[in-house]
């Protein structure tokens, strides 16, 4: 004839002792957090990369003074170049894909034309060896408003390894991406700043079972 109300309170009290006790998981990989009741999937977290000059000593951009306002930023021309170093996080998705963006803008009145920054990485697995390096293109308008904050951005994974893409089945947690960003092309008529480079992921919201391969036994 239905749940006693008895029963029923039984079973919350159980429930707030679990939750009492913390949420637990299932230990497999693609396990965790979804978003949209309608359409659950995993949401997209970032992997933020700082901007220095450590690429090539030869064709590193300079620092300049943004805006006016004494903060310095690193200013690009054609051909310059920085390199990054992205960890992948115990939170990935397994075999989703991966996209790297850059945020750039300008400081002065650029004239509306395209930009090209070229992203050249390579892919390593923790205790594996680093594999051969793929480039992928991000194009953007400058438009002819200074100090619009412009975002870039392109899928560097697919299904399968390729000249532009890392096959994201390989993609693991702890590996390593190492990323050159150069601009590659400037029809603006000035010199972007680049102020940072980061990676869209998909997240589970939380981490593995293991610190170390295999991460989910």
């Amino acid at each position: 004839m239905g749940t006693k109300i008895s029963e029923y309170t039984g079973n919350m009290k159980g429930a707030l002792a679990r939750l009492t006790s913390g949420l637990i998981f299932d230990k497999a990989s693609g396990i965790g957090i979804k978003v949209d009741t309608t359409t659950p999937t995993f949401p997209w977290h970032d992997i933020i990369g700082s901007v220095s000059a450590n690429g090539n000593p030869a064709s590193q951009p300079s620092l300049a003074d943004y805006n006016a306002t004494g903060i310095y930023q690193y200013q690009f021309a054609v051909g310059e170049e920085i390199a990054h170093v992205f960890h992948m996080p115990h939170d990935y998705v397994p075999g989703t894909d991966m996209f790297i963006h850059a945020h750039w803008s300008h400081d002065e009145i650029p004239t509306d034309n395209f930009l090209i920054w070229s992203f050249k990485a390579f892919y390593g697995k923790r205790d594996g060896v680093f594999g051969s390096a793929i480039q992928v293109l991000a194009s953007g308008t400058a438009g002819t408003t200074p100090l619009v904050h412009h975002v870039d951005e392109v899928q560097f994974t697919s299904a399968i390894e390729a000249a532009t893409s890392f096959d994201r089945n390989d993609m693991e947690v702890d590996g390593l991406i190492i990323v050159r960003t150069e601009l590659s092309s400037n029809g603006s008529g000035k010199d972007p700043f680049l102020h940072t480079v980061d990676l869209h992921y998909q997240s589970t919201g939380i981490g593995t079972k293991n610190s170390a391969d295999p991460f989910y036994t």
